[in-house]
């Protein structure tokens, strides 16, 4: 009923609607977890007052090569100590959205798993698809 949706929906700053899970997804990323696709400016911002190069990397719960890859990569200590160079902006494609659809054109992306990586606010090196783990390293080198 109209009534039940009313009482799970949320107004911020009276201009959008969230639902519960993306009000959670919301106080995530700004304990800086990830950021969930609501808005593309609040992406941009992050990545452009960044105090080192940035890696957003885009992913979903059901993307098996995105699952598989982070596994790998946990597990993998160059890799690891690579990544303390850079801040990690993960961007949760899941439960797909206008907003997250938006953040995916502008990027030229298809869908997960691809990474970006910007430095200075400068967008530095796209990859689409899951890269083996050694080029992976490398392009890490090419910032550290």
């Amino acid at each position: 009923s109209q009534e039940t949706t009313e009482k799970h929906k949320y107004t911020l700053n009276k201009a959008e609607e969230y639902d519960e899970r993306e009000l959670l997804d919301m106080e995530k990323e700004m304990l800086g977890i990830y950021i969930s696709g609501h808005q593309l400016a609040k992406l941009q911002e992050k990545i452009k007052t960044a105090s080192k190069p940035v890696i957003v990397d885009f992913w979903a719960s059901w993307c098996v090569n995105c699952i598989e890859f982070e596994k790998e990569l946990s597990k993998d200590e160059m890799a690891q100590k690579l990544l303390s160079n850079f801040e990690i902006i993960k961007v949760d494609l899941s439960n797909m959205s206008e907003n997250k659809q938006g953040i995916l054109e502008f990027y030229s992306i298809f869908g997960p798993p691809a990474f970006l990586i910007f430095e200075s606010g400068e967008l530095r090196k796209k990859i689409v698809a899951t890269p083996k783990m050694d080029e992976f390293k490398e392009i890490l080198k090419e910032f550290s």
